[in-house]
């Protein structure tokens, strides 16, 4: 959206927009897409895409199975990671999934989740590392998965209920906020 002397212009994008996010590294925006503004649309036909942020030509999409709960570029450009849900009949986004961002097909990078809990919240640690909040039952789990998808659990289920994930500039510390049955809502890092 960048104008001259700071007036806003409108890019060619004819579908109904949301998640806008801007490249850390360049001038490309990926968004989620819907045909139309039609509720059934909004839920179950957003598709991502990249699109150059100068002239709206849309350089690749991502096809989510399902639902889509967010989206995230990776710190140095080359991936998107996106909350989806596993497949068009999933009621809710909790599959963690990543794709290149030039395009090509999402893999889930936490596949045994499937059938035990869900992806609620995630932030890219650095290139290579997503940390994410996974709830599991009742309770969930802070942990960090590579692309390769080498999965670490960092804070057992059973402890505070974690709500959301902020992570420094540098992907060292996290913060959330956190409660347990017994204690209100407080921040912890």
């Amino acid at each position: 959206l960048r104008g001259t002397a700071g007036e806003p212009r409108m890019l060619p994008v004819e579908e109904e927009v949301s998640y806008l996010r801007y490249s850390p590294v360049d001038a490309r925006i990926a968004c989620a897409l819907a045909p139309s503004p039609l509720v059934d649309d909004e839920y179950m036909y957003r598709r991502i895409h990249v699109l150059n942020a100068d002239t709206g030509e849309v350089l690749a999409k991502l096809e989510n199975p399902g639902k889509l709960g967010g989206l995230a570029w990776s710190p140095d450009g080359q991936n998107l990671a996106i909350k989806s849900a596993h497949d068009i009949h999933d009621p809710s986004p909790g599959r963690l999934m990543v794709a290149s961002a030039s395009g090509g097909e999402l893999r889930d990078l936490l596949p045994e989740l499937f059938e035990t809990g869900a992806v609620q919240s995630f932030a890219w640690k650095d290139a290579k590392t997503v940390m994410y909040v996974a709830s599991k039952g009742v309770w969930n789990e802070l942990g960090e998965v590579s692309l390769e998808g080498k999965n670490k659990t960092l804070v057992e289920a059973g402890g505070p209920i974690l709500s959301g994930i902020k992570l420094s500039t540098d992907g060292k510390t996290a913060v959330f906020t956190a409660d347990a049955p017994t204690h209100p809502r407080e921040v912890f890092v």
